[in-house]
């Protein structure tokens, strides 16, 4: 638990240090691109989400002229489109301890701690505890799922997404 409490941590001080906007749901596009990424769709299997390639020794990565790119699966809808980047960026803060990374994202089950550590910094970083929070508080719904709708419109994320993240912050529909 000490170390969900270290991502969430790192979640913060990145949207605190980029100046991000958390009320309205996270830009995070504009995240990435802020952190000196390129983003972009990618024709992949269905199998696989995304990924993240970083190398600052070469001037091009996939006859890109960058030194950071993610790539998204092109046939995913926009909601898990923003969950993969932010998932992405995970890797990219939670791994990354050299010059060089690659790492994907595929969308079958069984995932490693290390896939669910960075899933659980993407949806901190796409639904900050507090804003999340006080959004949970000031919707008024007649039942959980109308709940979950409500903030997955707020957020743009994925319904599994918001629902763990209610679970994960300890709240509750009952008063």
């Amino acid at each position: 638990m000490a170390y969900k409490k270290e991502i969430a941590k790192k979640t913060e001080d990145l949207l605190k240090e980029y100046n991000i906007d958390t009320m309205n749901g996270v830009d995070i596009i504009g995240l990435a691109k802020q952190m000196g990424f390129v983003v972009g769709n990618a024709g992949l299997d269905d199998n696989d989400d995304g990924f993240i390639m970083v190398n600052r020794d070469a001037d091009k990565i996939l006859g890109i002229e960058t030194t950071k790119l993610i790539g998204v699966n092109a046939n995913r809808d926009y909601v898990d489109k923003r969950f993969i980047i932010a998932h992405e960026l995970g890797h990219y803060v939670l791994h990354c301890r050299n010059d060089k990374i690659y790492a994907h994202r595929e969308s079958a089950h069984g995932r490693s701690d290390e896939e669910n550590d960075v899933d659980f910094f993407a949806a901190c970083l796409l639904m900050p505890a507090d804003a999340f929070s006080a959004a949970f508080e000031k919707i008024k719904a007649n039942s959980f799922t109308e709940k979950i709708k409500e903030l997955q419109k707020i957020f743009d994320v994925p319904f599994e997404s918001v629902a763990r993240r209610i679970d994960e912050l300890g709240l509750s529909i009952a008063k």
